[in-house]
């Protein structure tokens, strides 16, 4: 077994327009976002099957439902739609026979809701994500080093032409305690259809619940990050965590960046991000390649 194959690249890339990137830079923070905002329907939404389905009976669920209660620590938005679940359950007059795909799903959407996601690539060279997601390659992109804390649990993206199916794992254990579950769990998060493989995806997450609760118990955070709390606070598609300047490696200009955007790039990375390089890019002459040249 190739030990290094789970190996993290030493820099990832985000995209972005002039627009955002300069936003990026000014305020030394960047944003997650909501799965339920990406461009890819099937993104944290591919519908949840077991290879072979079953049913099973309302026992069963009545005691996954207080696992999962359990699990969620002091969620109460997510206890409350649980409870609703865990009456009907209960007040059932016979003993229910439910579908567990049908249940995974509805269950698993609370936690999805949870989700914030920062999307990354491992390259910073590809002429569509230069199309596509620094408009038309007049923004920039920049480049992390990931050896910082920010990016300790990166989570490199799957590409697959079928969608995965579960085996039954989860479905006992669905409060993730055995590694084979939580395994079986990702491949549903973190699997894209074959077409997005182009983006070579990296991604950071975090739960929003579990942010509100560490605020709470550490006062001192609302203090220097306010703002931030106050999106977590609101349960806001869009989140913006703090990044420390250290981070950020490098600074790619596009292309076809608009002149008179390069110095306002330039002058704020050299005040704020002084171990930070510059480069332009410049389309090759003899392959369909881009290519960087330092500033």
């Amino acid at each position: 077994m190739n030990k290094n194959k789970n190996l993290k690249p030493k820099v990832l890339y985000k995209y972005t327009t002039f627009e955002t990137g300069l936003k990026i830079l000014e305020t030394q923070t960047i944003r997650f976002s909501n799965p339920t905002t990406f461009n890819d329907p099937y993104d944290c939404n591919i519908p949840i099957k077991l290879k072979d389905s079953v049913d099973l009976d309302s026992d069963f669920f009545i005691t996954l439902n207080n696992q999962i209660r359990e699990y969620t620590n002091s969620d109460t938005l997510i206890k409350d739609k649980l409870d609703k679940e865990l009456e009907i359950l209960k007040n059932s007059k016979e003993k229910l026979k439910i579908n567990a795909d049908i249940f995974l799903n509805k269950i698993l959407t609370h936690f999805k809701e949870d989700m914030r996601v920062l999307s990354l690539s491992s390259t910073n060279s590809n002429l569509l994500m230069w199309g596509h997601y620094a408009k038309n390659h007049t923004g920039i992109a920049i480049g992390f080093d990931t050896s910082y804390k920010f990016f300790r649990n990166v989570i490199k993206i799957k590409y697959k032409k079928e969608q995965p199916r579960l085996g039954k794992s989860l479905i006992n254990d669905l409060t993730l305690e055995s590694p084979k579950a939580l395994e079986e769990l990702r491949l549903f998060f973190h699997t894209k259809s074959f077409d997005w493989r182009y983006e070579q995806e990296y991604r950071c997450e975090m739960g929003i619940n579990h942010l509100y609760n560490e605020f709470l118990s550490k006062p001192s955070f609302i203090t220097m990050f306010p703002a931030f709390f106050k999106e977590i606070e609101n349960k806001n598609n869009f989140v913006h965590p703090y990044i420390t300047p250290e981070c950020v490696k490098a600074i790619y200009l596009g292309s076809r960046i608009d002149i008179s955007n390069e110095p306002k790039i330039i002058n704020i990375v050299q005040n704020k991000y002084t171990h930070a390089k510059i480069y332009k890019a410049f389309l090759s002459d003899t392959e369909f390649k881009i290519k960087f040249k330092q500033i």
